[in-house]
């Protein structure tokens, strides 16, 4: 899949370097992307990551 086609949604907002996600049994097989970016204090982001694809298994 092409980086423009990917529609980002359930946005989560995570204040740890380190994050995991659970996922339901149904979605194993799944391709779940990531994108992340820093936002300072004043609620102004920075660039947005690439994106990160990982097959849920």
């Amino acid at each position: 899949m092409k980086d423009v086609d990917i529609v980002f949604g359930n946005e989560k907002y995570v204040s740890k370097a380190l994050h995991s996600t659970q996922f339901a049994l149904k979605d194993v097989g799944k391709t779940s992307y990531y994108r992340s970016s820093y936002e300072n204090n004043t609620g102004k982001r920075g660039p947005a990551s690439r994106i990160l694809t990982i097959m849920i298994w």
